[in-house]
């Protein structure tokens, strides 16, 4: 709104100058006929080339400038009868020493200045002609030039204080997602943590008194070892959410995935070794990926599941898919959730949005499902503004 009216305000000031120096071109007879004069055509055609332009001298100034000033030095040497005459040149003049560019402030002005001053000397002689017009052209010259220094100052004063004012902006955000972080830290090591620590309790209690088999006594070392292991990653990711330092990579995947195995889940291959060649920000999802589809392959399907992770590059593309196939003595599968319930995968999918990519995921076969996650290796590094496609398949 405020650029509105100065461009307004700017074409109203324009047009009042426009007017102002027909009036005095006619009133002072620069254009009209007389003795001495050049022919009332080209005085008319050499006026209108002298304020004509002089409504796009704030566009165009370099270009105004030029033409203004030709038109006036001709004016002057076909034998214009006023000094009047040289008003549109020195609003050009003042208004083009104002530009960014020093071989314009200074350069370009500066001939301009001379020439306008030499073309004065066969008419007007040295004193009138010739001094006395460069110490005008010069005052309009440099004033202009002061008037451009001062605006480009204005710019950069707004400039800095309109980036205070984003900074400041970004850190209230800042402070109150620090608040924010830290009121789920405090919940969630209130709730979870006691929650497990109890269990655990309980659980280590069960192994002193409880009369156990082997196969007993086994089940409830691998249910303390789950226990303490959850409590570090509570207190890790408590950690993390009062001191955030951007995704990494959990060192415990490979443990994760003993644990799952001696559950009961069947892995192939070494996935943590498959993903090492994924650039550091993607191999931090992938990995989080790879933990997710596996402990809901198990918890889903059961003892017995096989999972299998490929990545594979295809151009500028890389895929990763982890497939898992529940055991035939399984029986048949569970029904199907309702679709995006799964908080861990579409956070992941949240995460490959931000780059660019996307994960999918869903049954392939009556009892084989498959999480597929696509990203662009240029984007791997940095997030994007892009989204995602949208996850079909149940959330598990």
């Amino acid at each position: 709104m405020v650029q509105r009216v100065r461009r307004h305000g700017h074409l109203a000031v324009d047009l009042a100058l426009q007017t102002l120096l027909v009036g005095l071109f006619l009133v002072s007879g620069v254009v009209a006929p007389g003795a001495g004069q050049p022919p009332p055509a080209l005085t008319v055609v050499l006026a209108a080339a002298q304020i004509g332009p002089l409504l796009l001298r704030r566009r165009a100034p370099v270009t105004v400038l030029v033409v203004v000033a030709s038109a006036a030095g001709w004016h002057v040497l076909a034998g214009m009868p006023r000094t009047v005459g040289y008003l549109p040149a020195l609003l050009a003049l003042h208004t083009a020493a104002g530009h960014p560019r020093a071989v314009v402030r200074w350069g370009l002005c500066g001939v301009v200045s001379v020439a306008l001053a030499a073309t004065s000397l066969p008419r007007y002689g040295v004193t009138q002609g010739g001094l006395l017009a460069l110490v005008v052209v010069a005052v309009a010259w440099l004033s202009g030039v002061e008037r451009g220094h001062q605006a480009r100052r204005r710019a950069a004063l707004a400039a800095e204080a309109t980036g205070l004012r984003l900074e400041r902006r970004l850190a209230r955000e800042e402070r109150a997602a620090a608040r924010q972080r830290e009121r789920l830290a405090r919940h969630l090591h209130d709730t979870l943590a006691h929650s497990i620590t109890v269990m655990v309790v309980q659980t280590e209690a069960l192994r002193v008194t409880g009369d156990l088999d082997p196969a007993g006594r086994d089940r409830v070392e691998r249910v303390l070892g789950a226990g303490r292991s959850a409590l570090t990653e509570i207190r890790h990711a408590v950690a993390a959410l009062e001191h955030p330092a951007g995704p990494r990579a959990p060192a415990d995947l490979a443990a994760r995935l003993r644990d799952l195995g001696e559950a009961g889940l069947r892995i192939d291959g070494t996935p943590p070794r498959a993903l090492a060649d994924l650039p550091e920000p993607l191999r931090a999802v992938a990995y989080r990926l790879v933990a997710e589809a596996a402990t809901n392959a198990l918890r889903h399907d059961g003892p017995g599941t096989r999972v299998t992770v490929d990545v594979d590059r295809d151009g500028n593309r890389i895929r990763l898919s982890v497939r898992s196939e529940r055991p035939a003595a399984a029986g048949p599968a569970p029904p199907t959730a309702p679709t995006g319930s799964g908080y861990g995968l579409r956070s992941l999918a949240a995460d490959l949005a931000a780059r660019g990519g996307d994960l999918r995921w869903g049954p392939v076969a009556p009892g084989r499902w498959q999480v597929t996650a696509t990203v662009p290796a240029s984007a791997a590094g940095e997030p994007v503004t892009a989204g995602g496609g949208r996850c079909p398949g149940r959330g598990r």
